[in-house]
């Protein structure tokens, strides 16, 4: 049995309580894939023996016809014929970098797929020499709860940690308890604004809608789901039978979008707790495996309840955590990348900069794994949030510590309802902010981190644009001169600490085959480095420390000697200027 996949038009890690991923019909590119059902998870016998660990099958081509078994340690590569299962080059795909490839004999007969009843499906015959009996896993199973390890960088992480176990999520069911399920969807910041009411819900966001809501979810009562199979479970009639009859056209968009999080609800997704403390949790949530537009994460934070936080509203969180945050910051970026470590979370002072970095992780993650699933390394949309994330802390280190008043929207744009009831949704009503700097054009100006959204195409809210969120997040305009003149500066006032930072990663990428811009700029340098697969996976706890340390050092200096910076900046082809920079809503 394979099911094409349907295709999301944007890339639902970025989504925001104005979006949901967009349900469409598959591209002819896009309809080459296939999510075929030899994907699963199975309990397995070995030798008449029960195994106390599950096993995991991929497949995501025509007809299954090539099969990825894993199993404890071993994970080989098969070829489907007909129902026959057979690993006829005979080799063992090694698990990690370095591992050996060992002699492999696997054969195994499919049998149920061609039922309804996903319990009856088998895999029989034999494992390395043992006879073999896997069955399909469709017991109640508690959520997947993954912290990041500490002990690989996270090139190695991503392919051989969070994709596999993504995958496992997808195929692993969970009985759907409406006491916390109901908890968890009610919590959520789309619900608790009404947003998925007013948008699908027969009586809107009233509390007819509230009850229509709350049918679906009693609908679900001790059903057995996974994050696949929510879409083709109950959930799909229960939701039209109580969906407002005009928004009935837009049901694919509804049993997409709100399915991820019923799924979720339900004990689905692959939990990253980021903090010890237990008050910042990433939802990472793959229902299928159908494209590089396609995934979710949600983020419950000390700034806000569970959400799928935009580019925007990172970005605003990013401005205002607290200025003790900065370099603690650059360190979790640095320990993120080279160890697949959240450790240095636990010492952010602030509830935002604690948001900031969960929203950075979990968002950075979902974008990096679309371009490593589909070996694009092109997408480079993870690479943009970390790089993006060294130059927002630079813009904060010119506020040299101090505060100012924000703008004032109403004193901008004048006393309307509509501007009072901006300024005070948006915070522009001229409360204190961290006096932040950014370059628009070839002036530097005041303003936060949420120009860099409007860099890509967000309405500017001072200039009465409107409240657009911008698009995918990448570096542009003075996002990359405030970054090369940076540069310039260290090379110039410390370049010993530039030394430091460019021996720290010369094991890796030789200077000849760097990108020009890494040869321009440090932070691009670390960056291009930290995301490269095929050389950086080898790098060894002392290389990572050492790396780490050059960065943070990099910042620190940047943060000390931050006025002397801003006079580099203004002598280099920069003048400076009290006009506001533009501003993005965050939407």
């Amino acid at each position: 049995m394979i099911r094409p996949i349907t295709v999301l038009l944007r890339p639902a890690a970025v989504l925001c309580a104005a979006l949901i991923a967009l349900a469409v019909a598959p591209t002819p590119a896009a309809a080459q894939e296939y999510f075929d059902d030899m994907n699963g998870v199975w309990t397995v016998h070995l030798g008449g023996q029960a195994a106390s660990e599950t096993a995991l099958t991929e497949s995501y081509t025509p007809g299954g016809s090539t099969v990825t078994l894993r199993f404890r340690d071993r994970v080989v590569t098969l070829t489907k014929s007909g129902n026959d299962l057979t690993n006829g080059s005979g080799s063992l795909v090694g698990n990690l970098p370095g591992g050996t490839n060992q002699a492999a004999t696997v054969r195994l007969r499919v049998t149920g797929l061609q039922t309804k009843d996903p319990a009856d499906d088998a895999l029989t015959g034999t494992f390395f020499g043992a006879e073999a009996v896997f069955k399909r896993d469709v017991s109640s199973r508690a959520p997947i709860v993954l912290k990041l390890p500490g002990d690989r960088p996270w090139v190695r992480f991503m392919r051989e940690v969070l994709i596999p176990r993504t995958a496992e999520d997808r195929e692993t069911y969970h009985r759907f308890e409406t006491g916390p399920a109901r908890g968890f969807l009610e919590s959520c910041v789309l619900y608790d604004t009404g947003y998925w009411l007013r948008k699908f819900m027969r009586g809107g966001a009233t509390a007819e809608g509230r009850r229509s809501f709350g049918n679906v979810i009693d609908g679900m009562s001790g059903r057995l789901v996974s994050p696949r199979s929510i879409t083709t479970s109950a959930f799909g009639g229960l939701l039209r039978a109580n969906m407002a009859p005009n928004a009935v056209g837009q049901f694919a968009l509804a049993r997409s979008g709100l399915g991820m999080y019923f799924s979720t609800a339900a004990g689905g997704s692959v939990r990253i707790p980021v903090t010890d403390d237990g008050t910042c949790t990433i939802y990472y949530i793959t229902d299928r495996r159908a494209s590089s537009k396609n995934g979710l994460v949600v983020m419950a934070t000390p700034a806000h309840a569970p959400l799928a936080s935009s580019f925007g509203r990172w970005l605003l969180d990013f401005s205002r955590m607290d200025k003790r945050d900065d370099v603690v910051f650059a360190r979790c970026l640095l320990e993120t990348l080279t160890e697949s470590s959240t450790r240095s979370a636990n010492r952010l002072q602030s509830g935002y900069g604690r948001s900031a970095y969960a929203d950075y992780l979990g968002v950075m993650a979902i974008e990096d794994q679309r371009g490593v699933m589909f070996a694009n390394d092109e997408l480079s949309w993870g690479y943009n949030m970390t790089s993006g994330s060294f130059t927002a802390l630079i813009a904060r280190a010119l506020s040299h510590g101090e505060k100012r008043p924000g703008p004032d929207l109403v004193a901008l744009r004048g006393d309307t309802a509509k501007n009072r009831s901006l300024a005070r949704t948006l915070e522009l009503d001229g409360r204190e902010e961290l006096a932040t700097q950014v370059i628009v054009g070839n002036e530097l100006r005041p303003g936060d981190l949420s120009y860099f959204d409007v860099l890509n195409g967000a309405d500017d809210v001072l200039a009465g644009e409107g409240v657009r969120g911008g698009d995918d997040f990448q570096e542009q305009g003075g996002m990359a001169t405030l970054s090369r003149l940076t540069t310039r500066w260290l090379r110039e006032k410390h370049p010993n600490l530039v030394r430091a930072a460019e021996e720290s990663v010369a094991p890796f990428i030789p200077r000849e085959q760097l990108a020009r811009r890494s040869k321009e700029d440090v932070f691009h340098l670390l960056c291009e480095n930290l995301y490269d697969n095929a050389r950086f996976s080898k790098v060894t706890r002392t290389q990572a420390r050492r790396i780490t340390a050059a960065g943070v050092a990099l910042m620190t200096k940047i943060h000390e000697e931050s006025r002397d910076l801003e006079q580099f900046i203004l002598a280099n082809g920069v003048r400076k200027s009290t006009r506001w920079a533009p501003r993005a809503s965050g939407y």
